[in-house]
């Protein structure tokens, strides 16, 4: 308040003198005004930049002690966050700490006293579910809740789960909950749009078995809500695979898995789960 008080002081007595001078005509009065003026203004200007300099300096101060603060916080945290790892580590298992979180869907193929073998043919098993007193077992058609031993074989099911350690290339999941879709409803619904057709469309290869030759296998996917029902199609070296659907932009693009494509076949679809003939065509989506 009192560098208010001068700054004001000093500017009247500037303006004075300055006001002196036009009516005397007094060359030197008016210089010395201009110059109390000049150095008034020069003053607050250097006290502006020392105001401004300050509250840099107390931010920068004020950002190393928060600084300070965080890193020591975030040690403490770590220290007790690597205390509770050793813990959790002392209390787990090495396959605990292998398990991630999975969803699959497949079709069963054997079931044992704890497990349930899955896969899409039966001479190819791909994935191994595990089940204990806790998973919840549930008819997806009925919500009604079912045990191990009413699972069968060609029913199709949806796990959700912990994935444990590949074995073989066998795939195995901890069992959380498992819905059930009973083989023959699962059947009809996939075949719904199928039977009595030659085409297979909205589908995508889940596996291939070809030759160099171009002779084999491929196992396509049909998906009915959350489930996915696999057919298996012969192939030969005549099949044609496009990248484009009716607008082919790419010819021999071979078998590409995951990718949706509409799939053309030689014979008449009459069981989704024994079709003869060959694939004819394969056309992928063009992204």
């Amino acid at each position: 308040m009192i560098l208010i008080n001068i700054a004001i002081a000093i500017f009247i007595v500037g303006v004075v003198f300055c006001g002196i001078s036009l009516v005397t005509k007094n060359r030197k009065i008016k210089i010395l005004g201009i110059l109390i003026l000049l150095f008034l203004l020069i003053s607050i200007i250097l006290f502006l930049f020392y105001a401004l300099y300050e509250n840099d300096q107390e931010l920068i101060n004020q950002g190393i002690d928060n600084t300070s603060e965080y890193f020591t916080d975030s040690m403490n945290n770590a220290n007790n966050t690597s205390l509770i790892n050793d813990v959790n580590i002392i209390n787990k298992s090495n396959s605990d700490n292998n398990m991630l979180p999975v969803e699959y869907s497949g079709k069963v193929l054997n079931i044992n006293n704890s497990t349930i073998e899955c896969g899409p043919i039966e001479t190819l098993s791909t994935n191994l579910i595990f089940i204990d007193e806790e998973t919840k077992i549930t008819n997806y058609l009925t919500n009604n809740e079912m045990k191990l031993c009413d699972i069968k074989q060609g029913d199709c099911i949806n796990v959700v789960g912990d994935k444990v350690t590949s074995n073989n290339d066998l795939e195995q999941i901890s069992a959380k909950t498992i819905l059930v879709y009973p083989k023959d409803e699962i059947k009809k619904e996939a075949g719904k749009y199928i039977n009595d057709t030659y085409r297979i469309d909205d589908s995508s290869i889940a596996y291939s078995n070809v030759d160099l030759s171009g002779n084999g296998y491929i196992i396509c996917e049909i998906n009915v809500d959350n489930f996915s029902y696999p057919i298996k199609l012969n192939v030969n070296k005549n099949t044609e695979t496009f990248l484009g659907y009716s607008m082919h932009l790419q010819s021999n693009y071979g078998y590409v898995l995951h990718e949706m494509c509409w799939i053309t076949l030689d014979t008449k679809v009459e069981d989704i789960d024994n079709i003869k003939g060959y694939v004819k065509m394969i056309e992928y989506i063009a992204d």
